[in-house]
């Protein structure tokens, strides 16, 4: 019989799930230290990290993140945004896996959220998106795969600053409308402006008042909105927004994570370990280096 696997994921312990139970592969503690050990430098280098056994009665339902794919991949994706990396299933048996996988991409980074975080949210996670209306759960998973394709699959030399402003956009957009009644977004009632839409989600979730840094934030919405407006306007072809590119490094990094602390506080995790890191990067700028909490 086939076995289906997970690649990527950091999980020492079973989780039961109402869909699949997740186990770790033999030998994981050694197996995960080499992994992240190799990929210090690379981070593209896969690895075959945990057992997936589906429940009865459980095969026919498919996924909200890939249509017409195993539900496995909404688990996946959920799975991506707390650890940060490029997690994926693989059936083995004869012949290769007929799944359906990206390849390539970033493997690993350090992860949001610790095991016993992990363990505590995966299942809920995902039951509470199966039970988000159809917008809802569009726009958390649409905006969390415009994210993977700037964080995981896109060089910088190949448009990723439009890759990773378009999913805060629309993710703030979208909650303003979904918040307000909204049904057509293109047409708003008081044509708000897009640092409105920033403005309205970071209020939403409590992220101004984190620290008290309420000025440090609102002057990085304002850049997000200066390099939105130049990167979207076409005028990087005219001069470069960056002076170098650690300052965009840094710039896309803090964008990254207000999008992920965003999609996070949007499906109720508010209270992590890492949540103050991640905040406090966002705010003051400090994201190239934060400080996690590791397992």
């Amino acid at each position: 019989m086939a076995q289906l696997y997970l690649y990527n994921a950091h999980i020492p312990n079973p989780i039961d799930t109402t869909h699949y139970r997740f186990d770790p592969v033999d030998d994981f503690e050694n197996r995960y230290k080499e992994f992240e050990k190799e990929n210090r430098h690379s981070r593209n280098i896969n690895f075959r990290s945990t057992k997936v056994f589906k429940k009865a009665g459980q095969s026919s339902v498919q996924s909200h993140f890939y249509p017409s794919q195993l539900k496995l991949w909404d688990y996946c994706a959920v799975l991506g945004l707390f650890q940060s990396r490029h997690i994926f299933p693989y059936e083995d048996k004869e012949g290769g896996s007929e799944l359906f996988a990206r390849v390539g991409g970033r493997t690993y980074d350090w992860p949001l959220l610790r095991v016993n975080e992990v363990e505590a949210h995966l299942g809920d996670t995902v039951n509470k998106l199966d039970g988000f209306s159809d917008r809802e759960r569009h726009l958390f998973f649409k905006s969390l795969g415009l994210l993977f394709e700037a964080e995981l699959f896109t060089p910088y030399s190949d448009l990723k600053d439009v890759w990773y402003l378009q999913p805060i956009e629309l993710f703030c957009r979208g909650l303003y409308c979904l918040d307000n009644n909204v049904q057509n977004p293109k047409k708003v009632p008081g044509d708000p402006h897009y640092i409105d839409y920033l403005r309205y989600a970071v209020k939403k979730f409590n992220f101004e008042t984190q620290y008290t840094k309420t000025k440090p934030i609102e002057s990085f919405l304002t850049d997000i909105k200066d390099v939105r407006n130049w990167v979207m306007h076409g005028k990087v072809w005219e001069c470069k927004v960056f002076s170098n590119r650690a300052e965009e490094f840094t710039f896309y990094h803090r964008v990254e994570a207000l999008m992920k602390a965003l999609l996070l506080s949007y499906v109720g995790i508010n209270s992590f370990d890492n949540r103050d890191a991640l905040i406090h990067g966002i705010v003051l700028g400090n994201a190239v280096v934060p400080v996690w909490v590791k397992d």
